[in-house]
């Protein structure tokens, strides 16, 4: 989103250049002169190539170097960071240095930019911070200077291996036109022309340099989002279709993009190439991003109202269910989320009220159950309203599943679903008692009786878990244990829940599985866990945000087993979130507090990185917190649903009985 700041010369812009990053500007360059061609007048190597970032297509000049790009914007604006890139490796002559400047008007000859051809570079960097710079520009304006040429607002030299430079302007510079001065290559030998992969121009629309603050490095930076995301995410540019992945989040994305194809070539993203995982520049840039405020509360409430956004909503509660649930749930129920969703419900139903529409959707919306054939066609339905009653239904379901039927985090693990498990196995010519411990892929056979199971075809009654372990396992142990079966195992196993992760798409990879578990395992250790061993297996991309099957993340385990503060300030600094709970609902803030006290190392840590406090209408004790929880599903959801009108029924009116299938749910 191109941001403007005030060019009036006031202290007090619309939007200050600490509070919103710099903005890419290229889309609203257009190439006004240009002096090198294209190699052989063929399009697709023509100068305007330079203005999209991407690589590709490309700039291929005719024969030559030392050419002057004229570039022309469609209305002012402000330059902070200039980053240029030669092609791919394929290219024979890369972009090696240049000129940069940024006027108002046309210089009246161009060749004169040649007078700064040999200029070292070190010597131009110095006279650009001095007080010489502004008796140049002052001369310029004046008309007093020896050249029509106004001095150069940067070099440029890119790097002989990546054949990228970037440059944070030591003075931000306002104007209309670009010029940029491409001198020569890294083949310094043959210099045959010279190849440009892309420009990027960074700054703001407007006049503001008055404004000027330090800002860092702008195209290759890297952003971590600890509450959405658990890697870092660097800026790309893309030309294909992607959306941002905020909109999965509380509040939304920050840019409003819902959906593919609403960016363009010229969006900035951020990116994880091992997940991908988007989010856009606004998103990234925003630290209330995934953290419940009243603002982003507010917003979910609004999208609830829409058959075209209360899809969304679903999956931001869902994605907030993994987080902090008990503290997240009451402050969206005490926000009227409920009564909100029963309204919106009754809304797509009456809008679906014509004879045999509702019926059609409900019967999408139950998951292709047979139903009695009738011999009268029936409507199709309006696919934004089925999809939007398919949507309202399913966070019915996962609100009752939650809260009454206990899924929570790490409770998700179902029968036949996927699984890595801690297996003991004897090695070769192993000694009596010597045991060997490997890490299987696993199918999951039975659940633990203290898990709850939302399979309708798997029986939820406690049944004997393993007939051969059966008198090695004692009740404790047995309540919290999986059956689980392998292909490299004979029989089935009993695995504790603690050394059950579920196969996500991060766990998919061995490599990042074993530094999770490794890392999980060690923190288990306490005050003996060591801390080389969890700064080398963070730098082994061990995947902060993966839970076991009891909810425990890497930060939870180091909070129970009581790690040092060492430990905690590793795990924090590697953007582990503060706010993630198990599957108790207890955050790694409330279970040190309830061991340590409120002036512990680690406590200190959790609060500085933003670990949010309990609230005072949620009680940090489940036992306590629950019965809130569904006293308010009970009365202000499952009560209001008797009193739906259904879809369905000719002649009914007003007295049309509720959906079986919200009834189900």
């Amino acid at each position: 989103m191109p941001v403007s700041l005030a060019d009036d010369g006031t202290d007090d812009p619309q939007c200050s250049p600490a509070e919103w990053p710099p903005t890419l500007l290229n889309e609203k360059f257009s190439v006004h002169s240009y002096d090198g061609g294209s190699q052989q007048n063929r399009a697709q190597y023509d100068v305007k190539h330079v203005l999209i970032p991407t690589l590709e297509p490309f700039h291929c000049s005719d024969r030559g170097c030392k050419f002057n790009l004229v570039l022309k914007c469609s209305e002012d604006f402000t330059l902070t960071h200039f980053f240029i890139s030669g092609p791919g490796p394929r290219c024979t002559e890369p972009i090696r240095s240049g000129l940069l400047w940024v006027c108002d008007t046309l210089p009246k000859d161009l060749d004169e930019a040649g007078a700064y051809d040999e200029a070292c570079f070190e010597e131009l960097k110095r006279d650009l911070n001095d007080e010489k710079a502004d008796d140049d520009e002052e001369a310029y304006a004046k008309g007093q200077h020896a050249t029509s040429m106004p001095p150069p607002c940067a070099r440029f030299h890119t790097d002989p291996e990546s054949r990228e430079f970037e440059v944070e302007l030591p003075r931000w510079r306002e104007g209309r036109y670009l010029i940029v001065r491409f001198l020569d290559t890294h083949f310094a030998g043959e210099q045959v022309n010279v190849d440009v992969g892309m420009l990027a121009i960074v700054g703001y629309w407007g006049r503001c340099a008055h404004h000027q603050v330090p800002l860092g490095p702008w195209m290759r930076r890297r952003v971590q989002q600890a509450w959405v995301h658990p890697r870092p995410l660097e800026r790309t540019f893309s030309a294909g279709g992607w959306v941002c992945d905020g909109r999965d989040f509380i509040g939304g994305c920050r840019s409003s993009f819902l959906d593919f194809h609403q960016t363009s070539v010229y969006t900035s993203r951020f990116h994880c190439a091992s997940t991908g995982f988007d989010l856009c520049g606004a998103c990234a840039h925003d630290a209330s991003l995934g953290k419940v405020t009243e603002c982003s509360v507010k917003a979910d409430m609004e999208a609830l109202q829409s058959a075209a956004t209360c899809k969304l909503v679903g999956n931001r509660l869902r994605n907030l269910w993994r987080r902090h649930w008990l503290h997240a749930l009451p402050r969206y129920f005490n926000a009227g989320l409920l009564g909100a969703l029963v309204a919106a419900l009754q809304r797509s139903l009456d809008a679906m009220a014509a004879p045999g529409r509702g019926r059609a959707a409900l019967d999408e919306a139950s998951g292709g159950r047979p139903r009695a054939r009738s011999t009268r066609a029936t409507p199709s339905p309006d696919p934004h309203q089925a999809a939007a009653l398919r949507a309202l239904l399913q966070i019915v379901t996962d609100l009752v599943q939650g809260i009454l039927l206990g899924v929570r985090p790490g409770c998700d693990v179902q029968v036949n679903d996927l699984v890595w498990a801690l297996g003991t196995t004897y090695g070769k010519g192993h000694q009596e008692g010597e045991t060997l411990e490997r890490w299987e892929r696993c199918r999951v056979v039975k659940l633990p009786p203290s898990f709850p199971c939302v399979n309708s075809a798997t029986p939820t009654v406690a049944s004997p878990m393993c007939d051969e372990d059966d008198d090695e396992m004692d009740g404790n142990h047995a309540a919290s244990a999986f059956v689980v079966s392998s292909r490299d195992w004979k029989g089935k196993r009993i695995v504790q829940a603690e050394h059950v992760w579920k196969v996500t798409k991060p766990l998919n990879d061995e490599d990042v599985m074993a530094a999770t578990t490794s890392l999980f395992r060690e923190v288990s250790r306490g005050p003996l866990c060591e801390v080389g061993t969890v700064r080398r297996l963070l730098r082994q991309s061990a995947d902060l945000s993966a839970a076991n099957a009891e909810g425990q993340t890497a930060l939870i385990g180091a909070a129970l087993s009581g790690c040092s503060p060492e430990v905690f300030s590793l795990l924090l600094e590697a953007k582990a979130c503060p706010d993630q709970s198990d599957r108790h609902g207890a955050t790694a803030l409330q279970l040190l507090e309830s061991r340590a006290g409120h002036m512990d190392g680690g406590v200190l840590l959790l609060r500085r990185h933003g670990a949010s406090e309990t609230l005072e209408d949620a009680s940090p004790n489940a036992s306590q917190a629950l019965p809130f929880l569904q006293e308010a599903l009970a009365i202000h959801l499952l009560g209001p649903l008797l009193g739906l009108r259904g879809a369905g029924g000719a002649g009914a009116g007003d007295s049309r009985p509720p959906p079986a299938e919200a009834l189900e749910a």
